[in-house]
């Protein structure tokens, strides 16, 4: 939504959220740009601080192979990852490791080809 305000050297914009129609942004048009007004950074060093990745965000990463293989493959490769070992159990890991059980037994017995026919079918999970 854009409004001119009383003078035509200044416009008013504000941005909405499409789905809540909450202001998200509310700036003031000055030479054709929308300066922002932000709170000045107490510590400028916060801008650069960062955490090393877990070996479970490497595994991850990686297309969730083994943990020995991360361990081998950050320590091979000097990349940085946190000493701490959260190597948690990991959920994409356990369902592909998941298996259908057996067809219950069947009693009866096909006296003709294709009397009898098992299939497999995965509709829309």
């Amino acid at each position: 939504m854009i409004a001119t305000m009383a003078t035509s050297k200044f416009m008013q914009q504000m941005e909405q959220d499409q789905v809540t129609c909450k202001v998200l942004l509310h700036a003031q048009s000055r030479g054709g740009l929308y300066p922002l007004q932000s709170k000045p950074l107490i510590h400028g060093w916060q801008a650069f601080s960062a955490s090393k990745p877990s070996s479970s965000r490497w595994h991850r990463r990686l297309g969730h192979p083994s943990y020995v293989v991360v361990d081998k493959v950050l320590k091979e490769n000097r990349l940085p990852f946190s000493s701490k070992n959260n190597e948690s159990v990991c959920d994409a890991c356990q369902k592909a490791k998941s298996h259908q059980l057996p067809y219950p037994s069947s009693t009866s017995v096909p006296s003709a080809p294709l009397e009898l026919i098992f299939s497999d079918v995965w509709g829309p999970a």
